[in-house]
This record gives C-alpha cells, sequence and structure tokens, in this order.
C-alpha cells in the first residue's frame, strides 16, 4: 500500500494527477471538465516544481485564481518559493493578477519563505519585481530571518535593497 494513499484519496482527481505526475490523466480531465477548478492542483504542481504542468494548467485556464490558499494559506507562488523552483517563480512572476506580498496563515510571504531557506536566486527575482513589499511579519522580517539561518548572502543583499528604497535609514 502506498504510504501518502490516504492523502490521495481525500483529494480532487486533478491533484492526484498532478501529484503522480500522470500527464495523460491531467489532460482528459481538463478536456472533460473546461470549467474545474485548478487552483489546488496548481500550488500542488509549483510545490512538486513540475513547471510543465503549470504552464499547462494556466494555458487552459488562464483567468485561474492566482492568490488562491491552500489549507495552510500558501498560494502557488509560495509554494515554489518555498521549494526553491526558481523556474516556477519566473514563470509566476509574469503573470499580471498576482499578489506577490500575500501572506500565508503565518504571515510568512514568498519572500520571506525564500530568504528563510536560502534560495538566493528567487529572493534576486522578488526583490527585482516592483511589486514586493519589504514588510515584517509577526516574528522576524526576510532579513532577519536570512540572518538567523546563516544565509548571509540573502541578508546583504536585503539590506542593501532596503536601505536603497529607504534612502533615510542611510542617515542613520
Amino acid at each position: 500500500m502506498d504510504g501518502h494513499w490516504g492523502i490521495w484519496n481525500e483529494s480532487p482527481p486533478l491533484c492526484v494527477a498532478v501529484m503522480r505526475g500522470r500527464l495523460d490523466i491531467m489532460v482528459e480531465i481538463l478536456l472533460l471538465s473546461p470549467t474545474i477548478k485548478i487552483e489546488s492542483a496548481l500550488g500542488t504542481a509549483a510545490k512538486l516544481g513540475h513547471i510543465w504542468i503549470v504552464k499547462l494548467l494556466l494555458w487552459r485556464q488562464p483567468n485561474a485564481d492566482l492568490n488562491f490558499r491552500d489549507g495552510s494559506g500558501m498560494t502557488a507562488l509560495a509554494q515554489a518559493a518555498f521549494a526553491g523552483h526558481d523556474n516556477i517563480v519566473k514563470y509566476l512572476l509574469q503573470r499580471r493578477h498576482i499578489d506577490v506580498n500575500l501572506h500565508d496563515f503565518n504571515r510568512c510571504t514568498p519572500l520571506w519563505w525564500a530568504a528563510k531557506r536560502g534560495h538566493l536566486d528567487i529572493v534576486v527575482q522578488l526583490v527585482n519585481d516592483s511589486r514586493t513589499v519589504f514588510n515584517s511579519r509577526l516574528h522576524r522580517c526576510p532579513r532577519d530571518e536570512a540572518k538567523y539561518w546563516g544565509h548571509s548572502d540573502i541578508a546583504n543583499l536585503l539590506t542593501y535593497v532596503i536601505d536603497k528604497k529607504n534612502p533615510l535609514t542611510l542617515l542613520n
């Protein structure tokens, strides 16, 4: 018996196809059910690093809710940032209607997750996106989180960017 059977048993069929990497089943589901909600499957694909599935889902439903939150409050962008899938982050950031600052239920943003987990390429992408806001969460801001976990390159980058965006800090 598969160790994840309970999870798959409770998931929508499209998510199960994504988890198993079954493109053939996904295509069949999408063709037979053109109005099916893809948001959960999109987050799953982003978490697992399946860029071709992310592209297929958004091709099939270009107006899907990119700000949909899963059970932990994470969006597809947050899932990709958490897992270190820079190609998916790059693809999602090209979408106009994505909220790059949407936090999960623990008040963690995609930037916070990328900084904490040491994903420099993703931090750079998010820093370069003009929509990114450098706000703190309940405990530590992304810069402090990166510093705490020993990601000095990320902490230094965020310090530089924060100082550059807020010239008053340079006077202190």
